[in-house]
């Protein structure tokens, strides 16, 4: 699936990094999904930078012919909620092909507040991609996982901030 990378004009490689594409496409999201409540618990705590490097280190088995060329020091997490729900956001290093994450956000369906009322709770996972315009120039695809199925909802502009990111995702978590 990932071979050897080769710079395009624009100096954006032709294709995904597998560490990077694995690290925000599916670690983060796999990790979530079969512990949520432990998941945002270690990632709001001061284990946090060594949790994202356990996860890093799991990518690279599974892809050590390309794995990650970051560590967790290079990725910025953002706590936060959308609306009453808790929200966290991972800002990776830049992307460098079309398909790799600008961000990653998961949001957790419960209502902060009574979290032991929701033993299995639900997550949405959200992603930022780098991707290429119908005019041939950057975009950025905001993306949504629903199971195993990676939908593309729509394009962001490529000077998209974390905060556009936050309101596409509102959005679509609560379009009203």
């Amino acid at each position: 699936m990932f071979w050897k990378n080769k710079k395009k004009k624009n100096e954006r490689l032709t294709t995904p990094r597998a560490g990077h594409y694995l690290f925000a496409h599916q670690a983060i999201r796999q990790i979530c999904q079969s512990d949520p409540h432990q998941f945002f618990g270690v990632i709001a705590s001061d284990e946090q930078q060594s949790y994202l490097q356990f996860m890093i280190d799991q990518v690279a088995e599974q892809s050590p012919e390309d794995a990650p060329d970051f560590s967790a020091q290079d990725i910025r997490v953002t706590i936060t909620r959308i609306g009453h729900y808790p929200m966290v956001v991972f800002s990776m290093p830049e992307p460098k092909a079309y398909a790799e994450c600008l961000q990653v956000a998961i949001v957790l369906l419960i209502d902060g507040s009574n979290p032991e009322d929701y033993p299995f709770p639900e997550i949405k996972c959200f992603t930022l991609e780098l991707g290429e315009a119908a005019n041939k120039e950057d975009t950025f695809f905001f993306c949504q996982w629903q199971d195993d199925d990676h939908l593309n909802i729509g394009e962001l502009d490529i000077k998209s901030t974390i905060g556009d990111f936050a309101l596409a995702i509102k959005q679509q978590i609560d379009p009203d």
